[in-house]
C-alpha cells in the first residue's frame, strides 16, 4: 500500500441554518454544518477502547461466483444474488468501445446454500421483459424488510435492443419474497421464479443507479445516485445524459401478495436546493449505512461518492439523514473523509454508553481523496467516528488491510455479510452493538463478498481489474486495558 498522510481538517463550531422548504419535500429540513477532530492512529479508538481488525481470506465458503455491483439478499440458510457485473472495472472507453457490455452483465440468479455450499442458478429469461432487464442491471438500489427484498433501478443494456445499442437507467420497482426464489433457482422452475416477483408501472420517481436505498418507519429512502442514458464513455456526457439525482427521494408503497404500487402522494425530497454545480447531494457509487443519529434513532449515513462539479473530485463531507417518524433532516459535517470514498463493504456499530456511531470501510476506490491527482484502489480500512453528544467526527485506519495473499485490491462494489452471532444493537438495520463486544476476545463479527480485484492501485479499467468471489472474514477485538478477557 501507497503510504500518505492523511490531511484532516480543523475543528470547526456548529452551525446551523433552516432551509426554506421546496415543494415536494420533507417539512422543517435543516441544514446543519458539524466539526470534526482528529485522530489518525493505527487503531480505532473508541473512547476508553480500541477495536482492531483482522481480515483474513477465508475458504469456508466455495462455489460462488464472481460478481460485482450485485444485489444481495438472504435466508437463515441462503445467500441470494441478483444483477451486476461478471468483470472488473468500468474502464473509461474513448474509441467507440463499451464501459458495460451486455457478455459482461450478470443475466443469472443465483442462490448459495449454507448449509451444503452448493450454488445453483436460473436464468432471467424467465422473467418478464421489465424484470429481465433490471434483473440483469448493475447498480440496483435495493434493500430487504424481513423476506422482503426491493430492488428499484439500475443501469445497462435493454434485451430489446440490438447489439447492445440502447443503454438506459430503469425505472422499475420491484419486490422479491427471498425465500420463494430460492426455492425457485434451486428448483430451476421459471413459474416459481416469476411468482416469487412483483413489480410497479414505471416511474421517473425511482429512476437511479449508483445510489442506495433504505426502509425506515414505513418509508423508503432512495439516498442519491444517477440517471444515465445511452453508453458510457470517456469525457462529460451530453446534456441531458447523466443527471444526478441531487437528492434523496423518500416515498410510500402499497403492495398486497401479489401485486405492488407507489404512492405518489407520498413523495418527498430531500434536499439543499442548490445548484448541480454546488449542491452537496451530486453523488454516486459511494457508501450510504443506516446509523443512529442525533436523535438515537435509526437514520442514514452519507459518506464520500464521486463526482464534484466541475473538478470531478470525491465528495469528502458526510451528509446525516435523521428520521423523525414521516419527516427528516439532514446534515451536512464540514469534516473530511480522505480515503475509502468509493462503494464497498461496510459495518455500522453503535456504542449507547459513549453515544458514539462508528462506520468501518473496508477498502475499495480513493486511497486520498486530497491528492487530486487520480482516484486510486486503497487497501485500507477506516473507520468514520461521529460522537452524537459534541457533534465532533473523526477518522482513523486501522492496521490491518484489505488484501490477500495475492497483494491485490479488494474492496470496490462489494458486499458486507453481518455473522449469525453479531451482537446486534438494532437487528432490523444491521447495526452492531459495541458496547456488547467482547473484551479483549476476538470475535468474528462477518464477512466481505465480491466486489473488484484489481492488480494496481491506478484504475486503468479491465485490463488490470476482474469480478471478485473471494470471501473475507472479518475478526474484531474490543481492546479494553485491565479488563480480563470474556469467556
Amino acid at each position: 500500500m501507497r503510504k500518505r498522510k492523511l490531511f484532516f481538517g480543523t475543528n470547526h463550531k456548529l452551525k446551523t441554518h433552516t432551509m426554506k422548504k421546496l415543494l415536494p419535500c420533507l417539512s422543517a429540513l435543516v441544514f446543519i454544518i458539524q466539526g470534526c477532530s482528529d485522530n489518525p492512529k493505527s487503531d480505532t479508538i473508541f473512547g476508553g477502547a480500541t477495536l482492531s481488525y483482522s481480515i483474513s481470506q477465508t475458504d469456508e465458503f466455495p462455489n460462488l461466483p464472481p460478481l460485482q455491483s450485485f444485489v444481495f439478499g438472504q435466508t437463515t440458510d441462503a445467500w441470494l444474488f441478483i444483477g451486476g457485473r461478471t468483470n472488473g472495472f468500468h474502464g473509461f472507453p474513448n474509441d467507440g468501445n463499451l464501459a458495460f457490455p451486455r457478455k459482461k452483465a450478470n443475466k443469472w440468479i443465483y442462490a448459495y446454500t449454507l448449509s451444503t455450499h452448493s450454488l445453483d442458478s436460473i436464468s432471467v429469461d424467465s422473467l418478464p421483459v421489465a424484470l429481465k432487464d433490471q434483473f440483469s442491471f448493475t447498480n440496483i438500489q435495493h434493500t430487504q424488510d424481513g423476506d422482503s427484498l426491493y430492488l428499484c433501478g439500475g443501469y445497462g443494456a435493454t434485451f430489446t435492443s440490438p447489439n447492445d445499442s440502447t443503454f438506459i437507467t430503469d425505472s422499475t420497482f420491484s419486490r422479491v419474497i427471498v425465500s420463494q426464489m430460492v426455492a425457485a433457482v434451486k428448483s430451476h422452475s421459471g413459474a416459481q421464479l416469476r411468482s416469487s416477483v412483483v413489480y410497479a408501472a414505471p416511474d421517473n420517481f425511482v429512476c437511479a443507479t449508483g445510489g442506495e436505498m433504505f426502509k425506515i418507519n414505513g418509508r423508503f429512502y432512495l439516498c442519491v445516485g444517477q440517471r444515465y442514458q445511452g453508453g458510457y464513455n470517456a469525457g462529460t456526457p451530453p446534456p441531458g445524459l447523466q443527471t444526478y439525482l441531487d437528492a434523496v427521494h423518500s416515498f410510500t408503497i402499497t403492495q398486497t401478495a401479489s401485486s405492488i404500487s407507489l404512492n405518489t402522494a407520498s413523495y418527498q425530497t430531500i434536499t439543499d436546493g442548490l445548484p448541480d454545480s454546488t449542491t452537496q447531494f451530486r453523488r454516486r457509487d459511494l457508501v450510504v449505512s443506516p446509523g443512529i443519529q442525533t436523535n438515537e434513532m435509526p437514520g442514514i449515513s452519507i459518506y464520500g461518492g464521486v463526482f464534484t462539479f466541475g473538478p470531478g473530485y470525491p465528495f469528502t463531507h458526510p451528509i446525516y439523514i435523521t428520521v423523525n417518524g414521516q419527516n427528516a433532516t439532514y446534515a451536512v459535517d464540514t469534516s473530511h473523509q480522505y480515503s475509502n470514498n468509493y462503494a464497498a463493504a461496510n459495518l455500522g456499530l453503535y456504542s449507547k454508553t459513549s453515544k458514539k456511531m462508528y462506520t468501518t470501510i473496508f477498502g475499495g476506490i480513493v486511497e486520498n481523496a486530497a491528492d487530486t491527482s487520480q482516484a486510486s484502489f486503497t487497501k485500507k480500512v477506516m473507520t468514520i467516528s461521529r460522537d452524537l453528544q459534541t457533534n465532533t467526527t473523526t477518522y482513523t485506519t486501522d492496521a490491518a488491510l484489505m488484501t490477500a495473499s495475492d497483494n491485490k485490491y479488494y474492496g470496490a462494489e462489494s458486499d458486507f455479510i453481518l455473522a449469525p452471532n453479531a451482537p446486534l444493537y438494532n437487528a432490523t438495520y444491521g447495526i452492531v452493538d459495541f458496547d456488547a463486544l467482547p473484551a479483549n476476545q476476538p470475535l468474528v463479527i462477518g464477512y466481505v463478498f465480491g466486489g473488484i480485484i484489481a492488480s494496481a492501485p491506478d484504475n486503468n479499467g479491465q485490463s488490470n481489474s476482474s469480478a471478485s468471489n473471494k470471501v473475507f472474514k472479518v475478526t474484531v477485538t474490543r481492546n479494553v486495558a485491565g479488563t480480563p478477557p470474556t469467556k
